[in-house]
């Protein structure tokens, strides 16, 4: 995976708006001082562009990367090939700070399984007898709603389990 020191090199993030910006880039990240002058014409511009799949991509040192995948790095998180990073709104081209939410394939392969069991993972009763949906996961709580019959909270966890990992 891509460096987040040379990510912060290439690119402005603002995890407010989402937007993310070429930034001129020092003569070192090129192999000719042309390429380096064609790059950097673009400093200040909004980098990225739709992929053929549909999804916001960034294209750097001839790769094509995520671009959901680069700002999870640019906000400081460590990515490994089991790493997911989920968009909350399941908008990949809503790149702000706080629709960005990374876990693991441990997490994603849990929410799988209660789904294919369809137990009772991730309902939890409430005192007034309904029952919550929540996915907790890294440290966040992410809220599917609450139900009063426990069919209907099984397949809102199912369709929410499906909105954020399919």
């Amino acid at each position: 995976m891509i460096d987040g020191n040379y990510l912060r090199e290439c690119f402005d993030y603002d995890g407010i708006s989402g937007v993310i910006r070429w930034k001129a880039r020092p003569l070192n990240h090129f192999g000719s001082v042309r390429g380096w002058k064609v790059a950097n014409s673009k400093a200040g511009k909004i980098a990225g562009h739709k992929g053929e799949d549909g999804r916001y991509t960034l294209g750097i040192g001839g790769a094509t990367y995520l671009a959901h995948r680069m700002v999870a790095i640019l906000c400081g998180h460590h990515l490994d090939d089991s790493t997911v990073v989920v968009m909350l709104d399941g908008n990949t081209f809503n790149l702000k700070e706080n629709n960005i939410f990374v876990t693991d394939m441990r997490d994603v392969a849990i929410m799988r399984e209660a789904i294919k069991e369809n137990d009772e993972k991730c309902i939890y009763k409430k005192p007034k007898g309904n029952y919550e949906v929540s996915i907790k996961a890294k440290g966040r709580i992410l809220y599917g709603g609450v139900f009063d019959d426990i069919k209907d909270a099984k397949k809102a966890r199912n369709d929410f389990f499906k909105f954020i990992y399919a």
